[in-house]
């Protein structure tokens, strides 16, 4: 439903240069631009539940933002699946409840997702089957806990499931292969890993500039988190989420770039000119 493009964004930072006979004014700085959030749309009927599909579901997840702000990656969601907010499924799941899985992050440079050193993790939701505390996580091990809480025991059981309820199977900017094995059971958790940071999440006035419902998604709830992307590499990556029994989940492709300091003025009359620039995704997106 979504086509690829390749996209560049470049964030300028722009000093003017004075000189003028007059005595040197105090110089006010410019406030940073704010980086545009680019969305990843998902198919809008491919969540299960029982019987219902898309909006019937629960576990309907429309879509996901994301943008890197100097040192913060920040990361933003619209679905009915509220979080730190247990789902009750108290004879079928384990817990008791179905919440969300945690963002996996792999920064190989693998056709296929694996094992790898290459792997973090955020644990976002603190009511998930994680034992890991939430934040962000490197050298991670994962871990398919889709079955044990009333969900899909492969990738393609779910897209069959989808199908037969009329609806469309998606992951969002991502297709499913070859990136994922259609057979194998969907990786929804962080096992083990070692902490690098704490999360914080979205406040009301950072919500406020999201445009989900001008791109189409109209989920129950939207959220967000924010972590150090200086705790990240520099590069490609491809991230993705699945809620822990696997009814919904979407990907896509970024970027973190390495946020260039910004030197002090050499006097009162000038300020040297300073660039930011963004790499070229290859995504499925919309920017605003």
């Amino acid at each position: 439903m979504n086509t690829f493009a390749w996209t560049t964004s470049a964030l300028a930072v722009l000093a003017l240069a004075a000189s003028t006979g007059a005595p040197a004014a105090v110089a006010t700085p410019a406030l940073a631009p704010v980086t545009p959030w680019t969305y990843v749309l998902d198919s809008f009927n491919d969540g299960t539940e029982a019987q219902g599909v898309g909006n019937a579901s629960a576990f309907e997840l429309y879509s996901i933002a994301y943008r890197q702000q100097g040192n913060a990656f920040n990361v933003a969601i619209n679905s009915n699946l509220s979080v730190n907010r247990p789902y009750p499924r108290p004879n079928t799941a384990l817990n008791g409840s179905i919440n969300y899985g945690d963002l996996l992050l792999n920064f190989s440079d693998a056709d296929r997702f694996g094992a790898s050193d290459a792997l973090y993790g955020i644990r976002f939701d603190g009511a998930n089957d994680t034992t890991l505390g939430p934040g962000l996580y490197r050298q991670v091990t994962v871990q398919s806990l889709a079955q044990v809480n009333d969900g899909y025991g492969s990738f393609a059981q779910y897209g069959d499931r989808v199908r037969s309820l009329g609806g469309t199977p998606s992951w969002g900017g991502l297709e499913l292969e070859p990136y994922f094995d259609p057979a194998a059971a969907p990786p929804t958790h962080l096992q083990s890993g070692q902490f690098l940071g704490e999360l914080r999440f979205l406040d009301d006035a950072e919500l406020a500039e999201l445009k989900f419902a001008e791109q189409g998604a109209i989920g129950q709830y939207t959220f967000g988190f924010s972590v150090d992307a200086s705790l990240l590499p520099a590069g490609d990556f491809i991230a993705h989420l699945l809620t822990e029994c696997a009814n919904d989940g979407i990907a896509f492709a970024a970027q973190i770039t390495d946020p260039q300091a910004v030197p002090d003025g050499s006097g009162a009359r000038s300020l040297a000119p300073m660039a930011i620039l963004a790499g070229l995704l290859l995504q499925r997106h919309r920017q605003s």
